[in-house]
């Protein structure tokens, strides 16, 4: 979380569930997290050597308007959703963090 506008950069997996769940669907659920979103882009990509989705939507929490980057793909077994997220009018700031954070990033 960066100390001057609060964005956040997070990763979450999980690994071999019982289900096997569509990456649209990990998308459709973590942007539905906010009130309200709203679809801003989204594209197929190859990230990690794996197919993935990215996705960058606007909507509101606690009442407070917000932008998130979604980042969404299946590796060795794993579902992976890397998200980043800010106030709306802070994100731009600190875009390129997340960006260079992507690049470095390897699933195991």
């Amino acid at each position: 979380q960066s100390q001057k506008t609060g964005n956040t950069i997070a990763v979450i997996s999980e690994c071999k569930t019982t289900m096997e769940t569509p990456l649209e669907a990990l998308e459709t659920d973590t942007i539905n997290a906010m009130t309200d979103p709203k679809i801003v882009s989204t594209s197929h990509l190859t990230y990690n050597d794996r197919e993935a989705i990215q996705t960058k939507a606007m909507g509101f929490m606690d009442g407070i308007a917000i932008q998130m980057s979604v980042v969404t793909f299946k590796k060795n077994a794993c579902n992976f959703i890397i998200t980043y997220v800010g106030r709306a009018n802070m994100v731009v700031r600190e875009e390129s963090s997340f960006e260079n954070f992507l690049k470095g990033f390897k699933a195991p």
